[in-house]
């Protein structure tokens, strides 16, 4: 009897652990599924093709002086080989003039008063400014100065947007300075009895608003320019190395986390400790540079921005020939338009 009572008692709490365990099921299987399941990938922005810099570069050649006693062009003849020459494969309308040097007579025009978005011939006007507001030779430093506290080691932006995350390359000018470079010489200042370090970035270089009202979302997805930064590794480049592709949303702070993990790095072997977190913040006033790097000259920048038609690097120079910190960011008459 008492057997029997026992199965039965056994049969009651399967069948009550069943019926609880239904409805359990319902509310955890999904949850364990979803914990199961890999997360979608996050798409990346794609460049259109007509904004994908060219694989070549036409060397620069040196234009002879007119002979004054040269026939003139042929306006007719002209005409027809530019506007075979000048089909476009995308959206888009083009206007020009072409008018000759001595004369002056107009031997092409094809809706030569429209008004047309400057594109990146701006960059030509961006070019004299900064080579006549800044010195050809002048270099721009990133440098660490000593923060309020002994543990503070402060990153401040001046200005280069071509720096690597590696070593300065003396040679280059994409990588001219190099954050590794900056960090091994900010370890040879410090004492490392005076860590755990955190490293603070200071990018008041710039104010105002990082990105222009006036660009185009597509523009920004597409990699053609991002928030803009008087500090960056590759012009901004999320990749580096390369000319394409998507930019950093904040280039600044990126450029400071591939700083800290620098001298995370240089510093693992003596024991020195780094906070995990960069934290924006200004540098004291009259603080101790306690090491810098400096950029290619401006002559060099001008002359990359020029070749690669880099729009991140024309700002940035624009910005610096205004004036820096005198000059907010993101200004209109600056506005370059992104399509090569």
């Amino acid at each position: 009897m008492l057997r029997g009572a026992r199965v039965i008692t056994a049969a009651l709490l399967v069948a009550v652990f069943a019926v609880l365990a239904v409805p359990l099921g319902f509310a955890a299987v999904p949850s364990v599924v979803r914990a199961l399941e890999e997360p979608a990938a996050t798409p990346q922005p794609s460049t259109p093709e007509l904004q994908i810099p060219p694989s070549e570069l036409t060397p620069p050649a040196h234009v002879a002086a007119l002979d004054p006693e040269a026939p003139l062009p042929d306006p007719g003849l002209l005409t027809a080989a530019l506007e075979a020459e000048l089909m476009l494969d995308g959206p888009g309308n083009l206007s020009g003039v072409v008018v000759d040097a001595i004369s002056g007579d107009v031997l092409f025009d094809q809706d030569g008063d429209a008004h047309q978005l400057p594109a990146s011939n701006q960059k030509l006007l961006t070019a004299a400014a900064a080579m006549t507001k800044l010195s050809a030779e002048r270099r721009f430093e990133t440098t660490v100065v000593a923060g309020a506290r002994s543990s503070e080691l402060v990153l401040v932006a001046g200005g280069d947007v071509l720096l690597s995350a590696g070593e300065s390359d003396p040679d280059a000018v994409v990588g001219h300075a190099g954050l590794q470079t900056l960090a091994n010489e900010t370890l040879d200042a410090v004492d490392p009895a005076d860590g755990p370090f955190t490293i603070l970035l200071d990018d008041t270089m710039f104010v105002g608003p990082t990105l222009n009202a006036g660009w185009l979302p597509g523009d920004i997805a597409a990699g053609e320019i991002s928030p803009i930064y008087p500090l960056a590794i590759n012009s901004s480049w999320v990749e580096e190395g390369v000319s394409r592709g998507p930019r950093s949303a904040d280039a600044a702070f990126d450029a400071a986390t591939a700083f800290s993990a620098a001298f995370a790095a240089a510093g693992s072997e003596a024991g020195v400790e780094v906070a995990a977190e960069v934290i924006r913040a200004s540098a004291p006033a009259d603080a101790v540079e306690l090491a810098a790097v400096a950029s290619a000259t401006v002559e060099q920048q001008v002359e990359h921005m020029l070749l690669t038609s880099d729009n991140y690097l024309a700002e940035t120079l624009a910005r610096l020939a205004a004036g820096g910190s005198r000059w907010p960011a993101g200004i209109v008459w600056w506005r370059h338009r992104y399509h090569r």
